[in-house]
């Protein structure tokens, strides 16, 4: 039977007096367009007809917090040790079996002691929202940090990519607002906005389920999108703001004084991917953000899966690299206090160990033959880097041409685009994305299983990083790099400062030969079309300039404008005639050039009743981490 609520209920006429709040960051009802951007929403409110018109009862917000404060959250997790902490300053309740606690959020809390895992002193109800959300168990980095972060020291981290570092920081942020939940706690800075909307939603995906009070979370503040809408955001009581150094400045000094008091008041300052920072030179407007907070005032988080001395020491002027001291580097230009803590949970290892690295040797102009050949016989969900946006415009329509599922992410993309791409990807079992180094760093796409590097990185800590995007979380993942010829050398400088040897992956040549056929036919269909495209929107320009000047141009007048030069000498329908014969050759098996299905020793046939489901009969269906398993000596 549910219970009577005792809520009580004013009426009102109008309904520009209610308390309409802004939507959830993301909401956009599916348009991808932005067009529901700005929409505003409201609780408790019911509507009353009367004689016509429209009235709304609506609850009084104390009465509604305070019901729902009487409720009790039931969350079941994992824990080894027999109490927990609320907060290091707090008494230690010794527990058993099942046992109430108080959160700091005000909401009661039932825990289950054997399940809430080691994860170090925390908020019982971050602790029944990790449990939620499927994290058992802090990684190696998590629980190193958060007990610093907890302390309120400055705290230097480095863990290969995936491995968490994410909640490592943030778990003491939000456990740092429920002690306090009426103020923003930290400024988390990101070198990419792809990167800072992975930051809010990792943590909004815990603060969801671990924070009674209103707030809208972890706002993030990026280019790209529109900049009053997320000024809006910051109305709204957030946790803690997440952004790119060039947008967080620019909010900082358009806010007025008494607003901007509000954060210069805040506790903490994490820089996330810190050397990436470095790189695109943006400590400038790091510099700048810090000398509008206060330099020096707030704790210092920052964490990084790598800190080559040759990059920092771009920061460090005339400092040679032997000398240079990194924690001295950035007491100088962030105010990072010099007891600050320098946290290396893995400090010989560059690349996460769980993750395979090979490398398929093969020449410079078949490397969409490798890709595709990669991509057709080790299905899943695969990463492909390049170091160009013209090679990510070629190679995703190549690869559509090949019934493969194909998106691209490069700089030239606007923001929505990209992160469209990004949305799609992730929702798929099996498919390739084909990405500048935009991607590379720090994003956090679920189950990805492969790494390509079409083209070799041009530095070892961006081979680092683009190798990163697999085996996230404690899973298991490949990286492949397509090493050309002039690229051997490099490759081998690569290996030496990443301290690894490259396994050599397998490339059966009989049946890489059978797909070069397919290649051709789906590269001559994709230059086609591309040139077509670029055709129309030339011939655009022209037609318009000459409208405006009231003249008409005749072909050869058009060839003297466009310097003479021929875009596409295929015919429409030249290119029907190639599509149709790729989509012959796609329908077939891959299997050796034989005339009849049972000659020689190799009987097709049979193979195929076999395996039906196998792209190449007679070959064993495996994943590319089976391929680069040690195979076993067979015994004489």
């Amino acid at each position: 039977m549910k219970k009577k609520s005792k809520v009580q209920k004013r009426q009102v006429n109008n309904s520009n007096d209610l308390n309409w709040k802004p939507v959830d960051d993301d909401y956009d009802l599916g348009s991808g367009d932005g067009i529901f951007y700005g929409l505003e929403e409201i609780d408790g409110v019911e509507v009353q007809t009367e004689g016509g018109g429209v009235s709304f009862l609506v609850a009084d917000s104390t009465d509604l917090e305070n019901e729902i404060k009487d409720e009790t959250r039931v969350v079941k997790g994992k824990n080894n040790s027999s109490d927990i902490k609320t907060k290091s300053s707090k008494k230690e309740e010794q527990l058993s079996g099942f046992s109430h606690l108080e959160s700091s959020a005000g909401a009661q809390v039932e825990v289950e002691i054997e399940s809430l895992g080691s994860w170090p002193s925390l908020d019982p109800a971050i602790l029944g929202a990790l449990k939620s959300v499927g994290y058992e168990n802090p990684t190696k980095i998590q629980q190193e940090c958060i007990p610093t972060v907890l302390d309120g020291k400055d705290l230097i981290g480095k863990a290969a990519t995936g491995s968490g570092k994410t909640l490592a920081y943030g778990l003491p942020i939000i456990e740092a607002f429920l002690a306090k939940p009426d103020t923003p706690v930290a400024l988390i800075i990101a070198p990419t906005r792809e990167l800072a909307h992975q930051i809010k939603d990792h943590m909004n995906a815990i603060i969801s389920k671990a924070v009674t009070e209103h707030t809208s979370g972890v706002v993030a503040l990026t280019g790209g999108l529109a900049i009053q809408k997320q000024l809006r955001l910051l109305e709204n009581n957030p946790v803690a703001i997440v952004g790119t150094p060039g947008r967080l400045l620019q909010v900082l000094e358009q806010m007025p004084g008494t607003k901007r008091n509000v954060y210069t008041a805040i506790s903490t300052i994490v820089l996330d991917e810190a050397d990436r920072l470095v790189q695109s030179n943006s400590f400038e407007e790091l510099g700048n953000i810090l000398d509008i907070l206060g330099r020096g005032k707030h704790q210092t988080l920052v964490f990084s899966a790598t800190f080559e001395p040759d990059l920092w020491s771009q920061l460090a002027k005339g400092k040679r690299r032997r000398s240079l001291d990194i924690r001295q580097v950035l007491q100088e230009k962030l105010g990072l206090n010099k007891n600050a803590r320098f946290i290396d949970v893995d400090p010989e290892q560059t690349v996460a160990e769980n993750i395979v690295q090979s490398v398929i040797e093969c020449p410079a102009m078949e490397k969409d033959s490798y890709l595709y050949y990669f991509g057709l016989l080790y299905p899943g969900k695969t990463i492909v880097f390049v170091n160009s946006v013209d090679a990510v415009k070629r190679i995703v329509p190549l690869l559509k041409e090949l019934k493969l599922e194909a998106f691209g992410v490069h700089s030239d993309m606007m923001q929505k685009q990209r992160l469209r791409s990004l949305e799609r990807f992730a929702a798929t079992k099996s498919s390739v994305l084909v990405a500048t180094d935009v991607a590379a760093r720090g994003l956090d796409i679920p189950k990805v299983d492969h790494v390509v590097h079409y083209h070799l990185p041009r530095t070892a800590d961006m081979y680092v990083h683009r190798s990163g995007r697999t085996a996230r979380a404690g899973a298991r993942g490949v990286s492949v790099v397509l090493c050309s010829p002039d690229e051997v050398r490099p490759l081998a400088g690569l290996q030496k400062l990443v301290s690894t040897q490259l396994k050599e992956f397998t490339v059966d040549l009989t049946v890489l030969a059978r797909l070069k056929e397919r290649v051709l036919l789906a590269k001559r269909i994709a230059d086609a079309n591309s040139s077509k495209a670029h055709k129309g929107k030339a011939n655009g320009w022209l037609d318009q300039a000459a409208e405006d000047l009231g003249i008409d141009l005749s072909d050869s007048e058009r060839e003297l404008i466009m310097g003479n030069k021929k875009v596409s000498t295929q015919s429409d329908s030249d290119t029907r005639v190639l599509r149709a014969e790729l989509e012959s050759l796609l329908s077939r098996k891959v299997a050796p050039n034989r005339k009849y299905l049972t000659a020689g020793t190799f009987n097709m046939a049979q193979a195929m009743l076999a395996q039906p489901d196998a792209v190449v009969p007679g070959k064993a269906i495996v994943s590319a981490l089976d391929e680069l398993a040690p195979r076993k000596k067979s015994k004489k």
